[in-house]
């Protein structure tokens, strides 16, 4: 039984937008803990965000800070040793969800391992959980890797979290408890048969061997260093200080969830008799929900999106009372999976003739050099290539979602997720305002059709007029991306939507 939001206490909420700013949030978390450090994870990738992040929870454990680290399993091939050595470390405990179990040591053993087991190995945890001292958490969208952080050369990730304060962080916690308990999960000493006898010598030296590494960078004058340097300064007490208060609610789909098989063929709306079925997808049907109740406008962000036929249709009938709906994606050139657009394409097509306005993310979107990139809500630097991750909504400018679920049959019917419904109409009008900035044909793609009802993308390209840089609209007659990106996007033409 839910409580009635008048009843409830209320919660702190600190919306983290730019890569910078959250990791030098859970760095500022790391370095304050005093008792336990809960994370729960579905991608740990090597970098330097994640060295600096290890750097902290090494340093948090040595001053007697309890950690425990849960990562999904897809991710973990050949980190199994490096994982180890921190699961050596007599206040560090990593565990692993839904791991492949045996001959997990090469690439080829452990693929046909995960065939040989594909009825559950394919479904995943991908849930995003950072927990401190049991009274601030980060939920949200963000794994930890460079990408996710603004800190990749090559490619990044637009994407967001939010940090919470109050009552609700005991409701994390005991999700993450029941994912840590769960039968899925084990810890991640069960699979060395030889365990190296790792001491506190090698953990000194896995801690010498990050700062040396950190240290380089530094000296460089890294960037991207400098810029976190910034970030971190009083960036925990001016979170704190700058928080809005409101109703939360937080939803999170059970482990038990990837025992199950779906009870439809695809995503769909239609009530459940069987009520277990039913609650194996609460972050799904509270969304739902929530969109159902919107009256005047709906604004959705999510990287990968294939709603199914049902969910289209109620897009379709909020469009036909009225209710003004935005979307923004991935544009096929810029989306990191570009095989999900297969699908896509056939809801994108029926929610530009309801009226629904579409926008896709630009892999390179034009930014001012007058404006500090590191602020930016949408990033990159030098050359690097973007792409949205953020999975938010916001309804009615009332209420916001900001989570981990994809608008995919992958997220809705395989994989588990969470997420926080935020009731503060203060952050919702925050992130309404960032998704309406997002809009802009120097970021963004606007779909339109054309006299000839075909598809037209419009954008801004860069001229120089006297010296001086200008904006000009432009409108493209076919879909930006590369060849091989649109050979992809054919091929998954031939996959069954509900596993994508």
């Amino acid at each position: 039984m839910s409580i009635p939001f008048s009843n409830q206490a209320l919660n702190g909420i600190y919306p983290l937008i730019d890569g910078v700013q959250a990791l030098a949030m859970r760095c500022a978390l790391t370095r304050d803990a005093k008792t336990q450090l809960d994370l729960q994870y579905y991608a740990l990738e090597p970098g330097l965000s994640s060295r600096l992040l290890v750097l902290e929870i090494v340093k948090a454990a040595n001053r007697g800070v309890r950690v425990r680290i849960l990562l999904d399993d897809m991710d973990t091939l050949n980190f199994d040793q490096q994982i180890s050595l921190l699961n050596t470390h007599p206040n560090i405990e990593v565990c692993v969800f839904n791991p492949v179990r045996q001959f997990r040591n090469n690439l080829f053993t452990r693929s046909l391992m995960f065939l040989w087991t594909l009825k559950t190995s394919h479904r995943r945890m991908h849930n995003k959980l950072w927990i401190a001292d049991q009274t601030l958490g980060i939920i949200g969208g963000r794994n930890l890797a460079d990408r996710y952080f603004n800190a990749s050369e090559t490619s990044n990730f637009s994407d967001l979290d939010v940090l919470l304060e109050g009552p609700i962080i005991a409701k994390m916690h005991s999700d993450f408890e029941t994912y840590w308990h769960s039968e899925h999960t084990l810890p991640i000493h069960t699979f060395k048969p030889n365990p190296i006898n790792y001491t506190v010598r090698n953990i000194k030296k896995l801690h010498a061997k990050i700062e040396r590494s950190t240290r380089k960078f530094r000296f460089k004058n890294h960037p991207y260093l400098k810029a976190l340097k910034e970030s971190e300064s009083c960036i925990l007490e001016n979170a704190r200080q700058g928080m809005q208060w409101g109703h939360i609610q937080i939803e999170t789909d059970p482990p038990s969830k990837i025992d199950n098989p779906p009870t439809h063929a695809n995503i769909s709306l239609k009530k459940c008799r069987d009520h277990s079925k039913l609650s194996l997808t609460p972050v799904f049907n509270q969304f739902v929900k929530i969109i159902r109740n919107t009256k005047e406008e709906l604004i959705l962000i999510n990287p990968y999106f294939a709603p199914g036929e049902e969910f289209t249709a109620l897009l379709e009938s909020l469009c036909h009372k009225g209710c003004k709906i935005i979307i923004i994606t991935n544009s096929l050139e810029g989306n990191d999976v570009p095989i999900i657009n297969a699908h896509y394409d056939i809801y994108r097509n029926r929610l530009l003739d309801a009226g629904v306005s579409i926008h896709e993310l630009r892999a390179k979107p034009l930014l001012s050099k007058n404006t500090p990139i590191w602020h930016k809500p949408i990033f990159r630097w030098k050359r690097s290539r973007i792409a949205l991750h953020s999975k938010a909504m916001i309804s009615d400018g009332r209420c916001c979602f900001v989570g981990s679920m994809n608008l995919d049959p992958r997220s809705i019917l395989w994989n588990t997720e969470t997420g926080a419904f935020i009731h503060q109409t203060d952050i919702a009008q925050q992130l309404r305002t960032l998704a309406l900035s997002a809009l802009d044909t120097r970021y963004c793609y606007k779909l339109i059709r054309n006299a000839e009802n075909q598809i037209n993308w419009i954008t801004s390209v860069s001229k120089r007029r006297q010296g001086k840089r200008h904006f000009q609209l432009t409108v493209l007659h076919s879909e930006p991306g590369n060849w091989l990106r649109k050979l992809q996007k054919m091929l998954g033409r031939f996959l069954p939507e509900r596993y994508l």
